[in-house]
């Protein structure tokens, strides 16, 4: 039987893959080898060549990775921390079970805030061609350097959409980057000095102040 801290343990790591699934760049794809015919001009071999990319991989792939990985430190966890062969195999069974829970959840709760910022998209890429068409060519690169974003006001954090962004955002601490609208409406960048974003999003902020999307800038000073 499994202790209270194997369990914990075990839903930890399907929660945490989950996760990574959701939010990893790299997660939903595999390396694979690709491959290269030869010998070349060189008299280099395929096997001389191996070069390896990128591919999609399915979420039944991906979960059948981390069982994998977790068959083959089957004797690690035995040896070093208590497993049984029983309570390898519960291990095995829970952590099927809780990262589909988690998947089934997240996803649950992704479609439906995804919904809500749909909504928005024809603000927010109207907002981006503004932000695009600001004139910045007066101002020379310099300090201060760093960045200025936008971010939802306090009254709008308990609005849908407010609810819609953290989720985006959550694994943000503080309100400037949970509510920050960075992934939603492109600013562009013209150099290091803050001036450039300053102006940019001053004027974006106008256009969703208008729209009803009221907004904060924060500056990032480097």
């Amino acid at each position: 039987m499994l202790t209270k801290e194997q369990i914990k343990a075990t839903k930890d790591q399907a929660s945490g893959e989950v996760k990574y699934w959701f939010t990893g760049h790299q997660a939903q794809t595999k390396l694979v080898l690709r491959p290269v015919d030869g010998p070349d001009e060189l008299g280099a071999t395929p096997d001389d060549k191996k070069q390896y990319e990128r591919v999609p991989m399915s979420l039944a792939e991906y979960v059948q990775e981390k069982i994998d990985y977790i068959m083959a430190g089957k004797e690690r966890l035995m040896g070093r921390f208590g497993y049984t062969e029983e309570s390898f195999n519960e291990k095995l069974e829970l952590y099927n079970e809780s990262f589909w829970r988690c998947h089934a959840l997240r996803q649950k709760n992704t479609d439906k805030h995804d919904k809500v910022i749909a909504r928005y998209k024809q603000i927010f890429d109207e907002a981006s061609k503004i932000a695009a068409a600001v004139d910045v060519s007066d101002i020379k690169d310099g300090f201060p350097c760093g960045s200025v974003h936008l971010y939802l006001t306090a009254d709008m954090q308990e609005t849908d959409l407010g609810k819609a962004v953290a989720f985006q955002n959550r694994d943000s601490n503080t309100d400037a980057y949970k509510y920050s609208i960075s992934h939603l409406v492109k600013i562009p960048s013209y150099g290091q000095c803050t001036s450039f974003d300053e102006r940019t999003c001053g004027k974006t902020k106008e256009f969703l102040d208008s729209k009803g999307i009221k907004v904060n800038k924060h500056t990032w000073i480097d």
